[in-house]
């Protein structure tokens, strides 16, 4: 989709950062997990990383709707470079976020299980994540 709106290749360059990030990141999310001490908290600080690169998602395609006049000039808004670096860095937010709330989810399950249903909540999870 972006390619269309003009944007080459930056799709996957995004999408190349937020896996760079998240790799990077899940070395060390199992500590800021326990730092920040509310697994709740946690997995909502990883969500909210989730939303940031989503909305950016919006910009491309409004540049989009600009007539060829109005791409010459943009509003600061919707300015081709700053887009890009929003993208970016939005990405790398995203897979910060993504470690973290990974790291958070798994030690919710693990928390709410015992030894006799923990393979029961772990699959349940999975299923129902594998399904969307």
């Amino acid at each position: 989709m972006l390619k269309q709106d003009g944007f080459d290749n930056l799709g996957f360059t995004s999408v190349a950062v937020l896996y760079l990030f998240f790799g990077v990141f899940s070395f060390f999310s199992s500590a800021i997990v326990n730092k920040i001490g509310t697994i709740n908290v946690s997995m909502s600080l990883g969500a909210m990383c989730y939303t940031f690169w989503i909305v950016c998602f919006l910009l491309p395609s409004y540049y989009a709707d600009l007539s060829d006049k109005d791409k010459e000039n943009p509003p600061w808004i919707l300015n081709k470079n700053l887009i890009t670096v929003m993208l970016l860095v939005t990405a790398a937010i995203n897979g910060a976020g993504a470690g973290i709330l990974w790291t958070a989810q798994g030690k919710f399950i693990s928390e709410c299980a015992c030894a006799e249903n923990k393979g029961f909540f772990n699959s349940y999870f999975w299923a129902i994540f594998m399904t969307s």
